[in-house]
């Protein structure tokens, strides 16, 4: 191993467990100028291995092909319901909506529910490709799930079935979760069945809501499906750095920290 990927790996593992680190202290850690710190940090986000933020880099997670609905559904608990609340704000009267799944999703239905109960909207329509929203709201509202392939690990239908029936409905709003985003790459998913699936929901709705937890912003994911800019809003939490709120704001980005 060369110098020079030696120097990158000795910073990757300090990364991992600090979570981010400056310029300033890369330029320290290893005895080089401040420039040659900042080439070293272009070259790790251009390899993936690492994101960009305002004065050095932050620790991205490996890329992984697996997912856990359960083992998901306990993290981020309380940015989640902060990110379902808000959204749930955009629910009318009279609409036809779609919540995709995820654990996001489930506590954007938990929150829709709980507006549904104290009378605060009425009369709507919900289509979902989940069995944990089909749970949720089944008791409360009309639902209609959308079947196909069933996938224990995500709690969720998928293949031909389901997306040629997506192709034969229109909705008002639809809302979904995402693996991983950024400016560059866009919106990410680790499976080609979400990505056939959430692009038809972009294309058969008026209006796409993405609800993803901050941590999702700092992430990459295996393909991208949509650029920031083919979504109508995108609502996350409120510890989404000022920076990089600041950056997609700027490029005409509908976000709003919850």
């Amino acid at each position: 191993m060369g110098k020079i990927e030696t120097r990158k790996v000795q910073l990757l593992e300090y990364l991992e467990k600090k979570g981010k680190l400056s310029v300033a202290e890369i330029a320290d850690m290893h005895g080089i100028s401040l420039p040659s710190a900042r080439r070293v940090c272009a070259q790790l986000e251009k390899e993936r291995r690492v994101m960009r933020i305002h004065g050095g880099i932050r620790y991205v997670p490996a890329i992984t092909t697996t997912y856990s609905f359960t083992a998901l559904d306990t993290e981020y608990n309380a940015e989640k319901e902060a990110i379902a609340r808000n959204a749930c704000q955009l629910v009318k009267n009279n609409q036809n909506i779609f919540l995709e799944s995820g654990t996001t999703v489930k506590h954007f239905a938990m929150a829709l529910a709980a507006r549904i109960r104290k009378g605060e909207i009425s009369d709507i329509s919900v289509f979902t490709n989940s069995l944990a929203n089909l749970e949720i709201l089944t008791p409360i509202c009309r639902v209609t799930i959308v079947g196909g392939l069933y996938r224990p690990e995500s709690r969720d239908f998928c293949g031909f079935l389901c997306e040629k029936m997506i192709r034969t409905l229109h909705f008002d709003i639809c809302f979904i979760g995402a693996d991983a985003l950024n400016m560059t790459d866009g919106i990410m998913a680790m499976d080609v069945e979400s990505v056939r699936y959430n692009e038809l929901l972009i294309e058969r709705s008026d209006q796409s809501i993405i609800l993803v937890h901050s941590e999702k912003f700092y992430r990459h994911s295996l393909i991208a499906y949509c650029t920031v800019h083919d979504v109508s809003g995108i609502i996350t939490d409120s510890k989404l750095s000022p920076e990089l709120l600041r950056d997609y704001q700027e490029a005409g980005i509908n976000i709003v920290c919850a």
